[in-house]
């Protein structure tokens, strides 16, 4: 999950800082929620979204707030501590055990919150180009309207995310309540896939973006986190889910809907026993109404996301390798377009792409491996080791994946990095403090380690 919104417990620089934003925090959070509501139904994505969220019984709107934290996230959905009965009956009773982690950080719960650090990164890039002084985020947000809107556009599709954890807790308050543990890892599919659906369409509003992004040309810590997602989707499905639960499955507070269902079923068990001990029923027969609701909340939740992944992701994926794959040739992010380009001609039979547009993918896909070869040609000489490496790892795996003799020439000059990358690889991992560094080194070394096995270096 993330953190959105905006907060006056921040640490701030001043006094008057402080007054300012115990002042104007509310206000703030009103502003930005109208403000990303105006972003977010630009597209198809967000009206879908907020007309789901208005229709939802008894799901109050979260608060927009703001504090700073270590922690390396840009946002978070705080859990209420006490659930909406969106389906009526009895709210469940199992709250008390949920841990405290809201309270022990200084927050509050049923809100949004987007980390003041990151904010701080973001208005630092643009008062070195604007001139800015330096001042409290939240007067930088509630005083400078422009500055305010980049925010808001950047970080829409974060703030989307957040909400959809918020839609959650009312659609499947069970899974939210009756467990320790806050979130159910599956949860987090949902999230990413509309705030993915979201990106994808503000960035075929804005191909430019795109491209310069691509390119280096443009630099934003949330835009950043929001394409690292949608281009993970858009290559591989079941690859995209598993990062995410390799990435949750090590994170406190999350569990499967699965091993939900068994830790409450584990309670009652106790609870009988206990109920059977003093005589005193109502907890046991709360915890079993709780049970039902929570083994019908699994089986609606598991429906719909298979028939969101099944209605949406076929033509999402198919539109989005092919915007990327083209935007990416044009900016000469080689790696990309290969990694585009060969997947969309891999997952073709199951992308629903037609015949003509199937031929047009094979012919982009051969030309790309083409103009890669000729670049590396040109100019890999004077490629840093590990940027090389990047080209040469997406044409050897481009021409695996559509059946093609990988280029003449090239063969050595491949082996040669391959084996200088490997060694930097494990010097990295070894020195490196940054778990998503070390995953990506890991996930490399795995890569090269596998080249090696096969005596191909």
């Amino acid at each position: 999950m993330k953190i959105i919104g905006l907060f006056c417990l921040l640490f701030l620089f001043s006094t008057n800082a402080g007054v300012f934003a115990r002042r104007y925090d509310r206000e703030l959070g009103d502003i930005l929620y109208k403000e990303f509501r105006t972003e977010l139904e630009k597209t198809e994505t967000g009206k879908n979204f907020f007309t789901r969220f208005d229709s939802a019984a008894g799901c109050a709107l979260p608060r927009i707030l703001i504090q700073h934290e270590d922690k390396q996230r840009l946002a978070l959905f705080e859990t209420p501590d006490a659930p909406v009965p969106a389906l009526g009956g009895t709210p469940p009773a199992a709250v008390a055990g949920r841990p405290a982690t809201a309270a022990s950080a200084g927050r509050e719960t049923g809100k949004i919150y987007f980390n003041a650090k990151y904010l701080e990164e973001f208005f630092e890039s643009r008062r070195q180009k604007q001139s800015l002084r330096k001042s409290d985020v939240m007067e930088t947000l509630y005083a400078k309207p422009d500055l305010r809107k980049q925010f808001v556009s950047s970080a829409a599709a974060i703030y989307l995310h957040e909400m959809t954890h918020c839609l959650q807790t009312c659609l499947y308050p069970n899974y939210k309540y009756d467990v320790p543990q806050e979130n159910a890892i599956e949860f987090e599919y949902e999230a990413y896939f509309v705030e993915d659906m979201y990106f994808h369409e503000k960035m075929k509003q804005n191909p430019r973006l795109l491209k310069d992004f691509i390119r280096g040309a443009y630099e934003d810590l949330y835009l950043e986190h929001s394409i690292g997602s949608y281009l993970a989707l858009s290559l591989d499905l079941d690859m995209y889910k598993e990062k995410i639960w390799t990435r949750y499955s090590r994170e406190e507070n999350y569990l499967t809907i699965e091993k939900a269902e068994a830790v409450q079923k584990s309670k009652i068990k106790d609870s009988k026993i206990s109920a059977y001990a003093a005589g005193k029923f109502g907890n046991y027969l709360r915890q079993m109404v709780g049970l039902d609701r929570l083994s019908w909340e699994k089986t609606r939740y598991h429906k719909f996301l298979e028939d969101f992944y099944k209605k949406f992701w076929p033509g999402f994926s198919a539109e989005a390798l092919m915007f990327v794959g083209s935007t990416a040739v044009e900016a000469k992010n080689y790696p990309l377009a290969l990694d585009c380009f060969s997947a969309a001609d891999v997952n073709s039979a199951k992308l629903n792409i037609n015949p003509d547009k199937f031929e047009e993918l094979k012919r982009k896909a051969a030309m790309t491996i083409l103009e890669t070869a000729s670049f590396i040609k040109d100019h890999g000489a004077k490629m840093e080791t590990l940027i090389l490496f990047e080209h040469f790892k997406a044409l050897d795996n481009a021409c695996k994946k559509t059946n093609r003799p990988f280029p003449a020439g090239l063969e050595k000059p491949k082996n040669s990095n391959y084996r200088k990358a490997l060694k930097i690889f494990l010097k990295k991992s070894a020195e490196e403090k940054d778990s998503e560094k070390i995953e990506y080194y890991k996930e490399n070394m795995d890569y090269l380690m596998g080249v090696l096995a096969a005596g191909k270096i």
